[in-house]
C-alpha cells in the first residue's frame, strides 16, 4: 500500500541559492497532512507558545527517541520510503504507531507548560530520522573512499509524484557527493543555532552546483539540513546491509 505525501515547493528567487534564517518550509513542517500521513499528537497544556528554537529542539528529540527506541524500524522505514511516499508497515495502524512516535512525544512532553498542538508531518520526520540514523552510524566524520558505491534509491511514489521524488533525491545525493564534510558538519550543529546557520551557508557552493541549470531557489538552514541528512544517510548508511530480515 502506498500513501502519497506532499512536500512544499521551494521558493524561486533571483539569486542562485539564498539561505534564510526563517522557519523551514521543507518536509511540510508547517503544514501537517491528513491523520494517516501525520506524525504527532496534540497535547493540551498551559498557555504559552513554543518559539522556533524550542519547537526544533522538541521534534529533534522525538526523532532521536525513535532512533534509539526502534533503530531497526527506523532503518526499514528509510529504505521503504522516498520524499513523497512510503510503504505502510504491515500490522500498524499508521506510520506513527510503527515508529512509536506517540510514545516519544509523550515522554518529551511530560512536565511541559505549553499550550499548542505539536505535530510534525511524516515527510518532515523522514529527514529528522535520516539525520539521527546517520549520526548513530557515524560518530565522527570519515571521508568515503574514492571508489565507494552508493546503492540505487527505492522509490515508492507513483504518477506525478515520482519525478518530483527522483528530482529531490538527485539533489540530496549531489549535496552528499559534492561536500560530504560540510554536510556532516551541518548535521552536528544544534538546531536553530548560529552554528547551524553558518554551516548551512557554507554549503551554498554545493547547493549551487547541485541545482539544475537555470533554476534559482531559496533555502533555509532547516531545509538545507534536511536535504543534507537524506543525502548523507543514502551515501553512508544505505550501503550497510540491514541487521534484520523482513519487516522488524
Amino acid at each position: 500500500m502506498r500513501h502519497s505525501l506532499a512536500r512544499p515547493a521551494l521558493i524561486a528567487t533571483g539569486a542562485c541559492c539564498l539561505i534564510s534564517s526563517a522557519p523551514a518550509l521543507a518536509h511540510d513542517e508547517q503544514h501537517p497532512l491528513n491523520p494517516e500521513s501525520q506524525i504527532g499528537t496534540r497535547f493540551k497544556q498551559k498557555p504559552n507558545s513554543l518559539d522556533e528554537a524550542q519547537r526544533r529542539e522538541l521534534v529533534n528529540y522525538v526523532a532521536l527517541c525513535v532512533q534509539k527506541s526502534v533503530p531497526q524500524r527506523t532503518d526499514w522505514y528509510l529504505r521503504n520510503s522516498d520524499d513523497k511516499s512510503y510503504v505502510k508497515p504491515k500490522g500498524s495502524h499508521n506510520i506513527g504507531t510503527f515508529l512509536v512516535v506517540d510514545y516519544c512525544l509523550g515522554d518529551t512532553m511530560i512536565g511541559a507548560t505549553k499550550e499548542r498542538g505539536l505535530s510534525t508531518s511524516q515527510s518532515a520526520m523522514r529527514g529528522l530520522l535520516a539525520e539521527q540514523a546517520y549520526l548513530a552510524n557515524r560518530r565522527t566524520y570519515i571521508a568515503p573512499p574514492p571508489d565507494s558505491v552508493v546503492p540505487a534509491r527505492t522509490f515508492v511514489a507513483t504518477g506525478d509524484d515520482l519525478p518530483i521524488a527522483r528530482g529531490l533525491a538527485q539533489f540530496e545525493d549531489c549535496i552528499a557527493m559534492t561536500d560530504p564534510a560540510g554536510a556532516d558538519a551541518l548535521l552536528r550543529t544544534k538546531p536553530a543555532s548560529i552554528d547551524e546557520d553558518t554551516a548551512a551557508r557554507a554549503l551554498a557552493p554545493a547547493l549551487g552546483k547541485c541545482l539544475p541549470k537555470g533554476q534559482t531557489l531559496s533555502f533555509t538552514a532547516q531545509s538545507v539540513r534536511s536535504f543534507a541528512a537524506e543525502g548523507m544517510w543514502q551515501r553512508f548508511v544505505a550501503p550497510t546491509a540491514p541487521s534484520y530480515t523482513g519487516q522488524p
